[in-house]
């Protein structure tokens, strides 16, 4: 009887697997969707043009949900060492968002007998176990190698438990990127700080430019606090600085009380002037009793500046914006022109 009910299971089995393999869409869940609308939102937001803002807020509200999940978590776990920063990081979000949304998506169209709010809890914490499993591993580290807050000062020199550490985060983080996989609020801050506390500047510029360390507002802000401007420092923060996105950078200028920043400011201000200036007949003759330099190039470039900046045009156009002065954007053209020259 027994041997009679499975006359051509085999045949039927193998028949169905293909039907399944050739018929239905894929059942595995993976990131490709996600990675390709990730940098999808990120190019539209360099460019500047962004689709419904609609579509954007409910994917970082699934962020938000995915956070606050994780935060509730910790909650009711020991308390932890390691110092992530609770910060918004918007690129890391979208990713969090966009890989709610997705996988949300996929166990819809798969699980149809199960209720939506359980998929979309199931998903949540799916995700918060992700990142919290990446806080488990950094407090496991942190634990091990006995560090502690302070490590985070970076008028101090580096441990062999700072660079061990610094060592693991690196691996996390080219596991991340290679599955796609976001990170926990904090880390690139975290990473950030103990790079430049373990690595000489021209390694750290390298990791830099090659997107291992990512220079948030967070991290950057404490490197100008913590560090004073001596000369090794004043190198470090003028190479961090020029490396900032422009909206960043134009804030952390105005933090830093030096005539490096204040010539990256006078340089910003005049590149907005001359972007927006259109240009009027004026006269051909310059008063030059009002310069103290006759250096006919500059003098001309100094008028201009001022009638642009004393005309309705540019009032309106940097409304809100500081004004910066003449006579020291004259100094730092005639002193980096000097520089140039080799004067």
């Amino acid at each position: 009887m027994k041997v009679h009910s499975f006359k051509g299971y085999w045949e039927k089995l193998n028949c169905n697997l293909e039907y399944v393999k050739y018929s239905k869409p894929q059942l595995h869940y993976n990131n490709c969707m996600v990675r390709r609308e990730w940098h999808s939102l990120i190019s539209e937001e360099k460019t500047g043009k962004r689709r419904s803002n609609v579509y954007v807020r409910n994917i970082l509200d699934n962020a938000i949900k995915v956070i606050s999940n994780l935060e509730a978590r910790n909650l009711v776990s020991e308390p932890r060492l390691t110092p992530l920063f609770q910060e918004e990081d918007n690129h890391q979000r979208l990713l969090l968002g966009l890989m709610v949304s997705e996988l949300k998506d996929h166990l819809l169209r798969h699980l149809q007998g199960v209720e939506k709010k359980k998929i979309e809890q199931l998903v949540l914490d799916y995700i918060s176990k992700l990142l919290d499993l990446i806080c488990q591993i950094l407090e496991t580290s942190w634990r091990k190698h006995n560090l502690h807050p302070w490590v985070l000062h970076l008028n101090r020199q580096a441990s062999a438990a700072e660079f061990a550490v610094f060592h693991i985060m690196t691996r996390i983080l080219e596991a991340t990127n290679s599955l796609f996989l976001p990170l926990p609020p904090g880390f690139h801050t975290l990473h950030t700080i103990l790079g430049v506390h373990c690595l000489p500047l021209h390694n750290l510029l390298h990791y830099i430019d090659n997107g291992v360390l990512l220079l948030t507002e967070t991290a950057v802000m404490r490197l100008m606090k913590d560090l004073d401007n001596t000369g090794k420092n004043e190198k470090l923060k003028f190479s961090i600085i020029v490396r900032l996105p422009p909206v960043i950078g134009q804030k952390i200028c105005r933090l830093w009380d030096h005539p490096m920043s204040s010539n990256i400011i006078s340089r910003n201000h005049v590149k907005q002037l001359l972007q927006n200036y259109k240009k009027q007949p004026q006269s051909s003759m310059i008063d030059k009793s009002s310069f103290g330099i006759e250096f006919l190039p500059l003098n001309y470039f100094i008028a201009t500046l001022t009638n642009i900046e004393s005309s309705n045009q540019a009032l309106y156009t940097f409304e809100g914006h500081d004004n910066v002065d003449a006579k020291f954007v004259e100094e730092a053209a005639l002193k980096h022109t000097t520089m140039l020259l080799g004067l």
